[in-house]
């Protein structure tokens, strides 16, 4: 893992989103990762577009479309454990707002990210 693959940053749209989630505020967290996912392309400029597939980007697109065993099979469920982990691993600051019994909600919004195109790859 470069450099560059790795994030210390927690943008302040992420702080609020959590900071709502805790508060009550009408946000879940599936919002909370639906949000980061949104603002991955931001917090990794130079991925976008990357068509090696080598990308922090496509290892975490991957992870969230793990791909059938029957290539004609529509993509098989996502590795929750995976995405938590990638998160852990990419941007530690902005995953220890989210407590570890959201994780399942996060992950869905990140998935839910991608699958409204949010994630440029």
């Amino acid at each position: 893992m470069s450099a560059s693959d790795v994030s210390h940053a927690c943008p302040p749209f992420f702080r609020a989103l959590c900071r709502n989630a805790v508060l009550g505020g009408g946000v879940s967290y599936r919002a909370v990762g639906q949000g980061l996912g949104a603002g991955l392309n931001e917090l990794f400029p130079d991925q976008a577009g990357d068509s090696t597939g080598n990308s922090a980007l496509a290892q975490l697109q991957r992870l969230v479309h793990l791909p059938a065993e029957d290539a004609a099979a529509p993509p098989a469920e996502c590795d929750v454990d995976g995405v938590w982990s990638w998160f852990t691993a990419h941007l530690p600051e902005c995953l220890v707002l989210v407590p570890a019994h959201q994780k399942q909600s996060f992950v869905a919004g990140v998935q839910q990210a991608f699958d409204d195109g949010m994630v440029r790859i």
